[in-house]
Formats: C-alpha cells, structure tokens, sequence
C-alpha cells in the first residue's frame, strides 16, 4: 500500500511538473508563452492571465491556458487542430517564425540580403 501511495505522489508530481513546463517566449517582437511547441498570446486586462492559441484569429483555434498570479497553470483547454507553428531559436535565445521550409545555415560570419516578395531581409550575422 505504501508502495501504491509513492507511485500516484510520484505520478502527481509528475503530471504537475508536465503542466508548469512551459516558457515566456518573444516571437518577433511580442510576448508569447510557449507550452508543449504551441504559442499563446496573452488577452485581457492585465490583471488576469488568459493565454490564447496564437493561431485563434487566424484559424479559429480555441486552445486557451489560465495562470494563477503565482503564474502556474491552473486551466488548460488544449485541443489544437493545426500543427504548430515552425519557430527557430537563435544562439542568443530569441524565437523566430520560419514561414519557408528552407532555412540556410552559415558555417562562417556573413551578411546576405533576402528578397521575399517586395519585402527585403538583411541577416548579418558578423556582430
């Protein structure tokens, strides 16, 4: 019996650990929380703590997380519909949105400009 306690104390920490596993992110300039490769963004007033799925606009997703203002998550209506979203994180810890399946990775200090409609990107990556 006390075997069967240890193991579902065991498997509540667990289970616990898994839900407060999650990071406050910025994704190209705005503050998101990242839970299990989903992003959230946060709406309301600022003194509560709802977290979208930031596709909820966009697709009509409605995956939300509630923080507690101790900021564990204590509501989590998690049923997405759609992949998530492809982030790549920077040596420096920032994410970015990759919106191509091609990502070019430089092995040496470079500065390239990229044309993506008529919009231009300049990665310089010699700082």
């Amino acid at each position: 019996m006390l075997e069967t306690i240890s193991r579902e104390l065991q498997s509540e920490t667990q289970s616990e650990q898994r839900w407060n596993n999650y990071e406050m992110i910025v994704v190209n300039g705005r503050p998101n929380l990242l839970y299990e490769k989903y992003t959230y963004s946060r709406q309301g007033p600022k003194t509560q703590f709802y977290y979208y799925c930031s596709r909820r606009l966009a697709l009509g997703c409605h995956s939300k997380i509630t923080l507690n203002k101790h900021g564990e998550i204590i509501a989590a209506s998690i049923d997405h519909r759609h992949p998530p979203p492809n982030l790549l994180k920077t040596s420096d810890g920032r994410y970015l949105k990759v919106f191509s399946a091609t990502v070019r990775v430089f092995s040496q200090p470079t500065r390239k400009k990229l044309s993506v409609g008529r919009r231009e990107y300049i990665f310089d990556s010699r700082q």
